[in-house]
């Protein structure tokens, strides 16, 4: 990891916050906004995001983009840094934050240590190897809209790149990937804290909406923080985030030009990732259609009109799409069976509801029972506008997906397999901290008012005020307790938090490898493609390897393999080889040989270690087979048998911890 790395990262975040800064104070100087619901990070991002789109739009090779961002950071920084040292100066004692924003920012800190300590989730076969995988194809990339086709074109991807270039990842170094994966997760943590602290007025209640994050927030027993770091999913929570904000000023205040902001936010998400988008749109909708239904008697006559208008168009729209047909996936039986129930039997006509079971994991039993609670605050409980928006924000996704209507809707836009994902951005544990808080202090009320009543003694205040907090740190300790719980009912995410993975299933191990192959093959090898990359680029190579070594060679953003994470055949942007080290019983000798002159292949990777391992969260999640990292299984014997039986075509050049790397010299020869 170089200097240079952290440099840049520390002013591209100076960066953020001084070009969200400065957007803030002229949004609420134009439109009279109240700074509390306003983006702290997002305004940076779409400043970002818009010179990317210029970038991509005018094909910018991927040198320059990273260029020019560099000195719009540095630029940026300098200006803000300047003037913080003027106002310094002119004031002489800048004034201090409070103690609990002094407290907040030390407990992000300490989450952001842990999880540095911790290290990245990369995986094997997990998706976050894909989504590292994106970020380095980059440096493959000869324009911003690489990939053709735009699945690789998107701006986090591109931004997480420019910040690891200077890192040295391309030789397998992980300590800038450990600190960046850190980073985007403080980021989100202090987000989820911060949303809690407008919601309860208090930042210690903040900080139990935090935690309760950390191990709810997710899928089964996966946490959202750890599996999507480098997914634009990550980027994209975090402004969804920060645009909820924005929602609950809308109806907190009745102002709809708060809903003008919502524009770049949701240019961005889209971007970034889809789902994120739903979010949005599904919380402005929720929130409206669920006022109109529970709270009709307390809006203002003018802010109902509009909200029936939105709520009108918002739920007719949609329904021009029954008329395409559902995703052709969607139809297909395994779909069926393990998503989404289809009533037809019962009235003859396709009527699709979601199934319980992927909606369980990602709420758990605490999930439906913050749900239940949820319902019946807006069915029961006297108004109270902070309260009813988390209410509604955690229950409205239930109301869509138990709507066969709107999720036949759904079909036709996404896989049936996401749909649950639409409680991610219900955020019910930021409910069920302002629904504690409530109860507290409604009971607190009830006290009052009985012992003014009884014309008892005076009430002790101090001593009703610990038994609170003692109340509060017992409640709050037993559903983080429960979020440690992996499984069924709980579903909790916390232990995936703070699992450390093993070396010999991320990847780690390969390091020496990884640093062998890329400092050897720019003399040793024949960039196959070097006709369709610029001259300035480094040479790249084929690499014959099992699915484990071909990932983490493709995350350092330098080789073409002939498989990917999955096993398939062919990697993600070359021409496929034919065969895989697990598939070569209907070859010759001379064929096999043949092949990887035709492909110019440099080098063969064996990777069998002695020892087997488990993945914990393959073992508990069921997701992928625990011993799937296990590459002695993969090999055929009558490969190994060519390659180490051959010295006059291969060339053993390294060697250590069951990992042998042959230099093919028939390329050459070819």
């Amino acid at each position: 990891m170089s200097f240079f790395f952290l440099l840049q990262l520390a002013v591209y975040l100076i960066s953020l916050l001084a070009l969200s800064r400065w957007s803030n104070q002229a949004l609420s100087r134009w439109l009279k906004l109240d700074g509390r619901y306003l983006p702290a990070w997002s305004w940076g991002w779409v400043v970002y995001f818009f010179i990317y789109l210029v970038g991509r739009q005018f094909g910018l090779s991927v040198a320059w983009g990273r260029s020019l961002y560099t000195a719009i950071a540095f630029s940026i920084a300098g200006i803000a840094l300047l003037r913080w040292a003027w106002q310094t100066r002119r004031h002489r004692k800048p004034r201090l934050p409070p103690r609990d924003e002094l407290l907040t920012v030390l407990l992000v800190g300490l989450f952001v240590t842990g999880a540095i300590a911790v290290g990245p989730y990369l995986e094997f076969p997990s998706d976050p190897v894909d989504y590292f995988y994106r970020i380095q194809a980059w440096e493959k990339a000869r324009w911003l809209n690489y990939g053709g086709l735009g699945q690789y074109a998107t701006f986090a991807s591109f931004s997480n790149h420019w910040l690891l270039k200077p890192s040295g990842v391309d030789q397998g170094d992980r300590t800038a990937v450990n600190i960046l994966s850190a980073l985007w997760q403080g980021l989100l943590f202090w987000e989820s804290i911060r949303l809690a602290k407008v919601l309860t007025h208090s930042w210690r209640w903040g900080w139990l909406a935090g935690v309760l994050s950390l191990g709810y927030f997710g899928y089964n027993a996966i946490s959202f923080y750890r599996y999507s770091t480098f997914a634009g999913a990550m980027l994209a929570q975090i402004v969804y985030l920060e645009a909820l904000l924005v929602i609950f000023a809308v109806f907190l205040t009745e102002r709809w030009r708060y809903t003008l902001l919502l524009i770049p936010l949701l240019t961005l998400a889209a971007d970034s990732h889809l789902q994120a988008v739903l979010f949005q749109l599904n919380a402005l909708v929720g929130c409206a259609t669920l006022s109109l239904l529970f709270r009709y008697g307390t809006l203002t006559r003018a802010f109902r009109r509009r909200l029936v208008v939105l709520v009108g168009l918002s739920l007719s729209l949609p329904l021009c799409l029954l008329w395409r047909p559902i995703m052709t996936k969607n139809l297909d039986f395994v779909y069926r069976d393990l998503h989404i129930f289809n009533l037809a039997s019962a009235i003859e006509h396709e009527v699709w509801l979601s199934r319980y079971t992927p909606l369980s994991e990602v709420l758990g039993l605490v999930g439906w029972l913050t749900l239940l609670a949820a319902l019946l605050v807006l069915c029961y409980r006297r108004p109270d506008r902070k309260l009813d928006l988390s209410a509604m924000v955690a229950i409205w996704p239930l109301f869509v997906l138990l709507n066969p209507l709107l999720v036949s809707v759904l079909m036709r836009l996404l896989a049936v397999e996401l749909l649950h994902r639409l409680f991610y951005g219900s955020l019910y544990w930021i409910f069920l901290v302002v629904c504690l808080q409530a109860i507290l202090q409604d009971s607190r009320q009830l006290r009052l008012r009985w012992v003014l009543h009884r014309e008892k003694l005076p009430i002790n205040h101090r001593g009703a005020v610990q038994i609170e907090r003692f109340w509060v740190l017992l409640i709050g300790l037993g559903l983080v307790g429960l979020s440690w719980l992996p499984r069924n009912p709980f579903y909790g995410k916390f232990a995936h938090v703070w699992h450390r993975v093993k070396p010999q299933l991320d990847g780690t191990n390969l390091q020496p490898a990884i640093r062998y192959l890329r400092s050897h093959a720019p003399k040793n090898c024949v960039d196959p493609f070097a006709e369709f990359t610029p001259q300035l680029q480094p040479i790249r190579t084929y690499v014959l390897s099992d699915p484990y070594v071909n990932t983490y060679l493709l995350n350092t953003g330098y080789f073409h393999t002939t498989t990917n994470r999955n096993g398939d055949r062919g990697a993600y942007e070359s021409p496929p080889l034919g065969f895989t080290v697990a598939s070569v019983q209907n070859l010759t000798y001379p064929q096999f040989r043949d092949r990887l002159q035709e492909f110019q292949v440099c080098y063969v990777v064996i990777h069998r270690p002695r020892k087997s391992v488990a993945s914990w969260l393959g073992k508990t999640s069921r997701h992928w087979p625990a011993d799937y990292a296990n590459s002695q299984r993969v090999y055929a014997p009558k490969l190994l048998a060519w390659v180490r039986r051959s010295p006059q075509d291969f060339e053993l050049v390294f060697e250590q911890d069951g990992i042998q790397i042959f230099r093919f010299t028939g390329s050459l020869r070819g």
